[in-house]
């Protein structure tokens, strides 16, 4: 959409002045002189002319009494209209160069200018002595008529190079819209219309005009080679056309519901509303070949005359990055600007997300700020993507207008950001340790660190030191890779804990924290936190962000928060580690290799995988479980959620409670399966289905079921495919995979009361 730069164009000595109350702008000519026409409440209108930006001038051909209309101007500076003399009678006029020229087509009483080619061909209508209206051409003098032979009046609005003539005649069924091409007449009638008028017509001959319907609404239309086109504002029962170009540009206005006016643009179908900012009512009554628009306008102090001037134009298309991507910023955007004055500065503003960065002569420009270039500072600016989209905004100036912000997208991998992993956790009071020893960095896209930051508490005196000098505790500290090989880490106690972060150019990545053999507490925080426990009795809370959190060989806490977690025990066989999930879907927990583990379920779903010799895993209600019991022996309690429970080799004992639960004794296989003894607990209320029963090995243990029996358990019974199914009561089932009544026996159930 092009931007306008609006200067106002107001009555001689503003508005109400010398009783003038109207203005209307008709015109713009190449050097920016405006023409038009200014009214009085009595009915009296005079021509006016205005440089841009300059005074207003009236305009009245010699002989005119108080009655003239400018009907425009050639891009030359031809001024040409018509004018009511004293004795009442109007004539058309052309002004060239201060003298002025009076047009009277031979012997009539009155004569109209409507329009001038661009070969200087003058047309509109004349009243004869004793006759009706007529159309006509003047070329230099040479007049012709024309005339609907089955008309009572023609008169003629637009002339193209090819010689068509459009313009409105009255027959006996009213008024329409008319072409004329080598002489033959074609009236028009859009659809639905009562009557209709031409405007103008565009070098390929389309007709381009208004009409009205039998309920007096008002539309534009555009006539080609048999079809209509109706033109009409949003919501709008109110449509003037009043320009209409070679190009086929249409401008005019229309009425909102409120009643108040609003100026538009139509190219090749493109309906773009065009308002002067703080007007009421706008309308444009043309467009010269520059692309200026014209017209008039109201607000709060009254009516003006207006020009609105296009700027220049930006154009810039989203675009695709790598990570790390340099582009030239003149690649990325093109400046133009239709008046030819060239582009004599632009802003650029980058919101910078995820370290994005512009660079002019390879120094980093701050983001989110305006930054000023000139064309020959912009071929020496590159930009450099970042982490996923960063948004730059581009406005260009002429030296007098500046073009509307382009805003475009640059798209790039999402940077998660570099890794740093402890890799010595075995610290006791008064050790030493050289930062490169104490962790290691990696980045997901290879690129190498630019910065580190460390952080300690002060609790226990432990502090990093930088050649030897010690870094202020409990603050950010900054630490280049070439600086890195200074920095080290002098324990106090067991239980210090330390924080470290890299930036790869891009982004930071999340904070590891770092403990030693003492009982830590951690907490995470509301990023993405890595925390390295080490052997000690450690706690660890999540924060908002996503945290993971690995603990040591001793006797760990995890307890997740609001974000989703991750969290690993490493504990030994005398290891006692529990680990309560957040409440974010998705949660995940590792047990340790050894020892015993409790696991419980965050309540909106989790992952909990036991590796230890014995497991307790309880899943919260509501939420969709999944549990994985390993080699060991395992209990699994479900909530009313879906659970999927998997035992493995283990002696294991599944109670999926309510909702529908899916059990494997063994390893995810079918039936017959199944590794270690397993008992399933059948949960009134709950459905659960045995994927892998095993005959021999597994066992149902059916408590409150009312049954008494094996044969109860047969009598409720009933083959589903593949399944055995034990219908307890209507919502209580068990479903075995592989079983039939004939393979079951009465020591595959235990009936409790």
């Amino acid at each position: 959409m092009t931007n306008y730069n609006f200067y106002k164009i107001d009555i001689p000595g503003g508005y109400g002045s010398n009783g003038f109350v109207y203005i209307s702008i008709d015109g713009v000519d190449a050097s920016g002189l405006a023409v038009g026409n200014v009214g009085d409440m009595d009915g009296d209108w005079h021509g006016i002319t205005a440089a841009h930006n300059g005074s207003v001038t009236l305009y009245d051909p010699p002989a005119s009494s108080n009655q003239t209309d400018v009907v425009g101007v050639t891009s030359s500076g031809e001024l040409y209209g018509d004018f009511t003399d004293w004795s009442n009678i109007q004539h058309g006029f052309i002004e060239s160069g201060g003298v002025t020229t009076t047009i009277d087509f031979p012997f009539a009483a009155t004569t109209v200018i409507s329009g001038i080619t661009a070969t200087g061909e003058l047309f509109g209508s004349y009243v004869g002595t004793f006759t009706g209206v007529h159309g006509f051409l003047d070329d230099n003098g040479s007049f012709e008529t024309i005339d609907d032979p089955l008309a009572t009046s023609t008169s003629v609005f637009g002339v193209n190079a090819s010689g068509v003539i459009v313009g409105t005649i009255t027959d006996a069924s009213g008024t329409h819209a008319f072409f004329n091409n080598n002489g033959t007449f074609t009236a028009l009638y859009p659809p639905g219309s009562y009557s209709s008028s031409a405007v103008g017509v565009t070098a390929s001959g389309e007709v381009v005009g208004t009409y009205e319907t039998s309920s007096n609404a008002q539309y534009g239309f555009v006539y080609n080679n048999g079809a209509y086109t109706t033109i009409a504002g949003p919501g709008s029962t109110y449509t003037s056309i009043s320009y209409v170009g070679d190009n086929g540009e249409i401008a005019g206005y229309y009425a909102e519901a409120s009643g108040h006016l609003d100026g538009f643009l139509d190219q090749g179908g493109v309906f773009t509303t065009v308002d002067v900012p703080g007007a009421t009512d706008t309308e444009i009554l043309g467009v010269n070949a520059a692309g200026e628009i014209y017209g008039d306008y109201n607000d709060s102090t009254g009516q003006h005359g207006f020009v609105g001037i296009p700027g220049p134009q930006v154009v810039a298309s989203n675009v695709t990055a790598t990570h790390g991507e340099t582009f030239a910023m003149s690649s990325l955007l093109s400046a133009s600007d239709p008046t030819g004055a060239g582009i004599a500065e632009y802003v650029v503003y980058d919101t910078g997300s995820g370290g994005a960065q512009i660079l002019v002569n390879g120094i980093a420009q701050p983001s989110q700020t305006d930054l000023y270039l000139t064309p020959a500072q912009l071929a020496q600016t590159t930009y450099r993507s970042g982490s996923g989209a960063d948004v730059i905004w581009v406005e260009a100036s002429n030296g007098s207008e500046w073009s509307p912000w382009a805003i475009f997208q640059v798209s790039a991998p999402v940077d998660t950001g570099p890794v740093v992993t402890v890799s010595n956790l075995a610290w006791t009071s008064g050790e030493t340790f050289a930062a490169t020893s104490l962790f290691s960095y990696s980045d997901p896209f290879g690129s190498p660190a630019t910065e580190y930051e460390v952080w300690n508490a002060a609790t226990n005196d432990g502090e990093f030191e930088l050649n030897g000098t010690p870094l202020p505790a409990n603050q950010d500290n900054i630490v280049t890779p070439a600086q890195l090989s200074q920095l080290s880490y002098v324990t106090d106690s067991a239980s210090d804990i330390v924080w470290v972060r890299a930036n790869d150019g891009t982004v930071w990545g999340p904070w590891t924290q770092a403990g030693g053999n003492a009982n830590d507490v951690f907490y995470a925080g509301s990023a993405s936190d890595l925390i390295e426990a080490g052997n000690g009795n450690d706690t660890f809370y999540g924060g908002s962000g996503n945290s993971t959190m690995y603990g040591g060989t001793g006797n760990d806490v995890y307890v997740g928060g609001s974000g989703e977690s991750l969290e690993v025990g490493r504990g030994t066989a005398t290891s006692l580690d529990y680990f309560y999930l957040s409440s974010a879907a998705g949660s995940e927990a590792f047990g340790g290799p050894a020892g015993e583990d409790v696991f419980v379920a965050g309540p909106n779903g989790s992952v909990m995988i036991g590796e230890g010799a014995t497991n307790f895993m309880y899943g919260a209600a509501g939420g969709n479980n999944y549990f994985y019991g390993g080699s060991g022996d395992s209990e699994f309690f479900g909530g009313s959620g879906v659970d999927v429970m998997i035992g493995d080799s283990g002696r294991d004992y599944f109670d999926g409670g309510t909702g529908v639960n899916y059990y494997f004794g063994g390893a995810g296989g079918g039936p017959g399966s199944g590794i270690g003894v397993d008992t399933f607990n059948i949960s009134q209320g709950g459905i659960d289905v045995v994927q892998d029963w095993t005959e021999g090995k597994d066992t149902v243990q059916l408590n409150g079921s009312g049954f008494h029996s094996f044969s109860d358990v047969l009598s409720h019974s009933y083959q589903n495919g593949a399944y055995f199914v034990v219908q307890v009561d209507a919502d209580t089932a068990v479903w075995l995979n592989g079983a039939t009544a004939a393979t079951v026996t009465a020591s595959d159930f235990r009936i409790g009361s």
